[in-house]
């Protein structure tokens, strides 16, 4: 069976998925983490939730203008490299760069 890009709001609702103990980053830079889960967002937006390799829960918001940064095509459980960086005008901290670290492709095709 083909795993979906992310789980719609009702799927989310049905799910056992717990996002409490994720949170919006703080700060900037390059993390390593795992992708734990993703669903799709209220404005056209996808929700990535993450571990970071400092034990770390975070998650973020990408958006189809620019193709979710790839996560909508990547698996569940994908090690992956993330770029944070703060707006210029406002100062949040926003993904910039969602990149697989696996050694093989984990991508759906």
């Amino acid at each position: 069976m083909e795993e979906k890009r992310a789980l719609s709001n009702r799927q989310f609702a049905a799910s056992d998925f717990d996002i409490k103990p994720y949170s919006f980053i703080t700060t900037e830079g390059v993390f390593t983490g795992t992708l734990d889960f993703k669903r799709w967002g209220k404005k056209k937006n996808l929700l990535s939730y993450f571990t970071l390799s400092d034990g770390r829960k975070i998650f973020a918001s990408t958006f189809a203008l620019q193709d979710y940064l790839g996560l909508a095509d990547i698996r569940l459980g994908t090690n992956v490299k993330l770029t944070f960086i703060a707006a210029k005008t406002s100062g949040t901290i926003y993904l910039r760069k969602a990149e697989t670290t696996d050694t093989t492709i984990q991508t759906k095709k």
